[in-house]
């Protein structure tokens, strides 16, 4: 029996499993609270609760630390060197050099690189930058010059140096400076996390290779994701999708997961991943990470709901049930139990990051005098942290969820609708219909991506029909709170739903099944000069490129350096028995004069992929 360990860190719970890799069974299976300000203890906790840890010959971890980083800005400080072009990014970096050198679309030398500023601009970084990031103009066709940074830097600076022309091979030089900006930033928070899970992993004498999931469902070693943390990104929501492609039968389907803090919705299209072609936007900047396409949603169990003027308001923001608070703190448990309020504001309680409370919002804003303002800036910090109604507060006060205190989220209720003069019943009603109502939202939303906002009523999609992604019928519901939520609003629209066994944990089941997957991108472009029916090309195959008299042999060699350099890459982040799937895209052009079809070009798709190799236990 061989045996692989999946691990999942989600906004609000930690998941573990233990899954015979053979028949797909869970042995056992463990959730913890994910602690956010360590996410190793959270990860700690959760294979803690597992019954056993013997024979564990595979680990696999999807983490939130890439995302939670990008999102929050908590990234290192990071040195830019832009070669070419005087491009700023997006993102914040500790310190930014122009330095000049410049190819040609032909790849001549517009412009020598010069050294001597890049090494004068890199000495002035000591002590001020944890890593560098390099992106040259036109570097995915020639990236010499950022070879040779990169050479200076390591010389100059003992912190990680990342080229852009490493993380991708598509054009577009802003997204590629995002690109590299970001992973110069992550890398030693994904260093450090990584470290700790190994040591981790040896306290419960777990002797395993390990294997981080990256943002398209795919896996690569712990060694490669401490060089390229970028790909982490969507790690979470990724895993959601793999182990949603482990039910039976389904090759086609629309994947949501529902968790404690987010809705996240994806597809699987063909027994695989749909994937962005041109790379994923993060927070609003464009990169060219290769992930997913998949759309987040501010609605999950544990989001705040505010009753305004008899009107369920979703505040975005991840909140603590009232069932999880009365469980965790004596003093939440006793208040609510006395039913010590008197108003709505005292019906929301706040525990302080360094463990000071639970105070209610009264209680803040009078004793310590904070404004409504200061409470905002103190929650979007992460110092305060809300206690307050949630879905998941209405399921356990309908009976539809006990895993914690489940009277304390009844009483709440009930209080919370006497404030607005309505009874219980009513407030769940209200409450149910617009989680129903925002989850339909959602799915519209990521259906036909259309420029308008989200309309309130599914019904009304037909007006929109140009604008929709996929023909798929089946949605696929994973995360702990989708068999509560999901079939009313599924039925609503008349789709199939399969909501699988262990939904609560597929993300876990989904790290420990996927597959090691790596993509190589080869460019062929013909002489500018040379429409005869065979002309003479170029090829652009990794630091290199490459003269042909031909197209046809141009071709060959393509295909077969595609097929090596993806082959290495696979081998590098843990890949046995390599299998390799390819695709050519012809770029041609019509001779209307002699009425023939002229080869200017081909892009060709290598993709390498097969299990990750198992410990020798």
């Amino acid at each position: 029996m061989r045996l692989g360990l999946g691990i999942d860190t989600g906004g609000t719970y930690t998941d573990s499993v233990i899954l015979d890799l053979d028949t797909k069974e869970i042995i056992s299976r463990s959730k913890a609270l994910t602690t956010h300000d360590d996410l190793l203890k959270g990860i700690v906790d959760s294979i803690d609760g597992l019954r056993s840890h013997e024979n564990i010959q595979l680990v696999s971890l999807s983490t939130t630390l890439a995302t939670n980083s990008v999102v929050e800005g908590k990234g290192c400080r990071v040195g830019l060197l832009t070669i070419g072009k005087r491009i700023v990014p997006d993102l914040d970096v500790s310190s930014i050099g122009f330095v000049d050198g410049e190819f040609d679309m032909r790849g001549n030398i517009v412009t020598e690189l010069d050294e001597m500023s890049a090494t004068n601009l890199l000495n002035d970084m000591k002590g001020k930058v944890d890593s560098i990031a390099i992106c040259g103009y036109l570097s995915v066709r020639y990236p010499e010059h950022e070879n040779r940074l990169k050479g200076l830097a390591s010389e100059i600076l003992d912190v990680p140096v990342v080229c852009a022309h490493d993380l991708t091979s598509k054009l577009g030089f802003k997204e590629r400076l995002n690109t590299a900006v970001m992973n110069a930033s992550l890398i030693p928070e994904i260093i450090g996390l990584i470290s700790s899970v190994k040591d981790a992993l040896v306290e419960f004498d777990i002797d395993a290779p390990l294997m981080i999931v990256k943002g398209d469902g795919s896996v690569m070693s712990s060694d490669v994701a401490m060089e390229r943390p970028i790909d982490t990104i969507m790690s979470g929501p990724a895993s959601s999708l793999t182990g949603a492609m482990n039910v039976p039968g389904v090759t086609d389907a629309m994947v949501i997961d529902i968790g404690g803090t987010t809705t996240d919705i994806g597809m699987i299209q063909n027994g695989f991943v749909h994937t962005l072609d041109e790379g994923a936007s993060i927070c609003g900047h464009r990169t060219r990470v290769h992930a997913a396409d998949i759309c987040t949603y501010g609605l999950g169990g544990d989001t705040g709901m505010e009753l305004v003027d008899k009107r369920i308001v979703f505040s975005g923001r991840r909140s603590i049930p009232y069932c999880v608070a009365s469980s965790r703190w004596p003093s939440i448990h006793d208040r609510i139990m006395e039913r010590r309020m008197v108003s709505i504001d005292d019906c929301i309680f706040f525990i302080h990051s360094n463990g000071k409370g639970p105070l209610s919002l009264n209680e803040l804003k009078g004793e310590m005098g904070l404004s409504d303002a200061s409470l905002g800036a103190m929650e979007s910090s992460g110092s305060l942290i809300r206690i307050s109604l949630t879905p998941t507060d209405i399921l356990a006060a309908e009976g539809r969820y006990d895993r914690y205190d489940s009277t304390a989220s009844t009483v709440m209720v009930e209080m919370i609708a006497s404030f607005n003069s309505m009874t219980a019943d009513e407030l769940i009603h209200l409450a149910k219909g617009s989680v129903k109502g925002r989850l339909l939202q959602c799915i519209y939303d990521y259906t036909y991506h259309s420029d308008d906002e989200p309309m309130e009523v599914f019904g009304r999609v037909g007006q929109a029909e140009r604008y929709k992604k996929a023909d798929i019928t089946t949605i696929i519901g994973v995360g702990a709170p989708s068999g509560s939520w999901l079939p009313d609003v599924v039925d609503a629209i008349g789709y199939d739903l399969i909501i699988p066994d262990d939904f609560d944990v597929r993300n876990a089941v989904g790290a420990i099944c996927s597959r090691v997957t790596e993509y190589v991108e080869i460019i062929i472009r013909a002489a500018p000069n040379d429409f005869s029916p065979d002309p003479q090309c170029r090829v652009y195959a990794s630091d290199d490129s490459f003269y042909f008299n031909g197209k046809d042999e141009a071709i060959e060699f393509a295909k077969s350096e595609g097929i090596r350099i993806a082959t290495q890459k696979a081998k590098a982040s843990g890949a046995n028995e390599i299998e390799i799937m390819m695709k050519i895209e012809e770029h041609n052009i019509d001779d209307k004069f002699h009425g023939e079809c002229l080869f200017r070009g081909a892009d060709i798709i290598v993709k390498a992929f097969g299990d990750p190799s198992f410990g020798s236990k």
